[in-house]
């Protein structure tokens, strides 16, 4: 049995259907997200842009509403960036991306972490200092070093927002040790 070949005309028609940009429709902001798989949202304005261009009777208390009901979230899930996602994609998507997009919840981070928060209760630390720390505490070098430290580092000085997924306090800069 052949396969039909779809022109470059074809292909863009149906990458723009399947990402709701050929027609705009009459659909829920929860059923476009869930559509898309998740929706850009670094810039605050930017999911309101996306579903109003996408529907024909978006209202922005709409998307307000399963926002504040946690049927919405706004976390990171793809490409270290906010998504507008749904509460059930949410859990897939931190599941399957739990060691690439959030690996200050893997083990090696969880390991060093405490050793990371000791080196730093004595004052600032830069990361050379840290890094070398690591080093001989861990047997660890080059790359496995510097993503360890990193790693450990944000474990120590974050906190994770239960609603939203995002993580504070992963500046660059010496490590404090701040609690």
């Amino acid at each position: 049995m052949a396969h039909r070949v779809l022109s470059l005309r074809e292909l863009n028609r149906a990458l723009l259907a399947r990402q709701l940009l050929l027609h705009r429709k009459r659909m829920s902001p929860i059923a476009v997200i869930e559509r898309l798989v998740g929706m850009q949202a670094q810039w605050p304005q930017a999911p309101y842009v996306g579903i109003w261009t996408r529907t024909t009777t978006f209202k922005p208390e709409a998307l307000e509403r399963e926002l504040k009901s946690g049927a919405v979230l706004k976390a990171t899930v793809m490409r270290q960036t906010l998504h507008l996602v749904t509460r059930r994609d949410y859990a897939l998507f931190r599941s399957a991306m739990s060691e690439t997009n959030f690996p200050w919840d893997s083990a090696a981070a969880r390991r060093h972490a405490p050793s990371v928060r000791a080196l730093a209760a004595s004052g600032a630390v830069m990361p050379a200092d840290g890094i070398a720390h690591l080093e001989r505490e861990y047997k660890l070098s080059g790359l496995a070093a510097r993503r360890a430290w990193r790693y450990a580092r944000i474990r120590r000085s974050s906190r994770a927002s239960p609603r939203v997924g995002a993580v504070e306090g992963t500046s660059g800069g010496p490590l404090r040790d701040g609690r």
